[in-house]
């Protein structure tokens, strides 16, 4: 039997918010510990919990141990939830970074990163664990939106100097083209896609890349995005190319025309035989 999971139900502040891109808005959210962070993995996905409109504090599902089942707050106080990437974390100043889309007001979490003011309460819930995004390989090939930025750039900071890749990333504007440091030898392609969700874009932009054989050394390719897209790609390494699932890793972080479905109190639902909770 492995390590019981744990979960991290916190609450945070705004500590600094910033415009990466006009579509990408990073922000820094302050807590007295962060350490439990340490336990995750930077580039994993987190739950953000924005407070109803009206509502200041973060109201969590609770656990009823004698009754073995979780309590909602009422719909009046229920936060709603949604998934993003730990982009960074800073133990010293107790900080961690998210990257989020910028839709305008459209969607909850949206809405809260243009609207939210310095000081203003958040909610996170994290799992403990640790897993590998990336293998170390002599080539990556990495793919994604706006949505699936944040874990392919936490990626490319990560690798080597020995590492070779291609990165193609679809955005919906060139003011969105921007920067992303690392020590490894990757070519960037960007393409422009003003109509977010339509089109096979980013399907297409991958499609015309060169790959090298499995002959030529390791070789590995993750990729991020809307799920239509996500699945072209996917089909493509795997009927395509012929690449072996080992090779290739491809999660879709959204559906066009869909809202998550996944609020934090299923996954509690789903889990509560192996949790221990943070209080």
């Amino acid at each position: 039997m492995g390590d019981k999971v744990k979960i991290a139900k916190e609450k945070f502040i705004l500590k600094k918010k910033e415009y990466i891109t006009p579509h990408l808005i990073r922000i820094h959210l302050g807590n007295d510990d962060v350490s439990f962070f340490e336990e995750t993995t930077l580039g994993g996905t987190c739950k953000l919990l924005f407070p109803p409109l009206g509502i200041r504090d973060i109201h969590y599902a609770e656990y009823d141990a004698e009754n073995k089942k979780w309590i909602s707050p009422s719909e009046k106080f229920k936060p709603v939830s949604r998934t993003y990437t730990l982009r960074n974390l800073n133990v010293e100043d107790n900080e961690i970074v998210i990257d989020i889309a910028n839709h305008g007001l459209n969607g909850p979490g949206s809405r809260w990163a243009n609207e939210a003011k310095i000081g203003d309460m958040i909610g996170v819930s994290k799992k403990s664990k640790k897993k590998e995004l990336s293998p170390k390989t002599a080539y990556i090939f990495l793919a994604a939106d706006l949505t699936g930025l944040p874990v392919i750039s936490t990626i490319i900071e990560s690798l080597s100097a020995e590492t070779k890749g291609v990165v193609c990333i679809e955005v919906p504007t060139e003011n969105d083209i921007h920067t992303i440091e690392t020590q490894a030898d990757l070519k960037f392609k960007w393409i422009i896609n003003p109509l977010v969700g339509k089109g096979t874009a980013l399907y297409s932009l991958t499609k015309k890349q060169q790959f090298p054989k499995r002959k030529d050394g390791k070789r590995f390719a993750y990729i991020a995005g809307e799920s239509k897209s996500i699945k072209e790609i996917k089909s493509f390494f795997k009927d395509d190319l012929e690449w072996k699932k080992d090779e290739f890793y491809c999660t879709s972080h959204w559906k066009a025309g869909k809202a998550e479905k996944n609020p934090l109190e299923e996954c509690h639902e789903k889990i509560e035989d192996t949790v221990q909770n943070f209080v």
